[in-house]
């Protein structure tokens, strides 16, 4: 940090190589003390990478360098969220070719690279750079993973972002959606109460009723009489 700040005038004269060089330095005599792909190792290019965004965001700056160090760092940390962000941010700009998806592909979502931060990244950058096949081809990959096929967490985003959808294809589809997560999920309430909120509308009485009898099945804690509660709230039966 010191050789970055130690050049007077403006950002445009800051030297990011030279300091990029100290972590250099660093990174390699780790290798010493067999602290290679440590938490320390990774500490230390997170660091490196905080000081790039604010390099970048304060004057010029050559993205090949960004792209470089990045792709670097996600070699040997593949599930750190930092580095894929930093990387994609500088892609965006360059818009020549897809080299996000490919580094997705070809190393974040790797069986022995694949977790749901990931997953979840996937599912977020096709939301922001992709169509609603783009999105719902990375909800599927991601359910049908071995890291992720039994979160119920991402099995909900998947259902909420189907009933939340434009595309009436999609959004008839969260039902099922629905019950597949809760074939995979057994038991999880927070997945099952989106028969009776999200989807509500979406969903006969008879459905709804069929998920209130798998909660029993399953001992799931309900608070509530079904019949009073299916009265207060009519759906596509009314």
């Amino acid at each position: 940090l010191l050789c970055y700040l130690a050049q007077s005038g403006s950002s445009v004269g800051r030297d990011i190589e030279g300091a990029l060089g100290v972590i250099d330095h660093f990174t390699a005599s780790l290798k010493s003390y067999k602290l290679h792909r440590s938490i320390h190792h990774e500490a230390i290019l997170q660091f490196s990478a905080r000081l790039l965004w604010h390099h970048v965001r304060t004057g010029p700056f050559r993205p090949a360098l960004i792209r470089l160090r990045m792709e670097e760092a996600l070699y040997l940390f593949p599930q750190n969220t930092i580095f894929l962000s930093l990387y994609a941010w500088n892609e965006s700009r360059a818009k020549i070719d897809d080299r996000v998806r490919a580094m997705l592909r070809d190393n974040f979502l790797l069986p022995e690279n694949d977790c749901v931060t990931s997953r979840l990244f996937a599912i977020r950058y096709e939301i922001q750079k992709g169509n609603v096949h783009n999105v719902k081809a990375a909800f599927e990959h991601a359910v049908a993973s071995e890291a992720c096929k039994g979160n119920a967490g991402l099995w909900r985003l998947y259902v909420l972002w189907c009933a939340q959808s434009e595309d009436a294809k999609i959004k008839n589809q969260a039902k099922e959606v629905l019950y597949r997560g809760m074939r995979a999920c057994p038991g999880v309430k927070a997945l099952m109460m989106e028969a009776f909120e999200t989807l509500r509308p979406l969903m006969k009485d008879e459905e709804v009723k069929s998920v209130h009898k798998v909660m029993e099945e399953k001992e799931v804690r309900i608070h509530v009489d079904l019949e009073e509660w299916l009265e207060e709230h009519g759906g596509d039966d009314d």
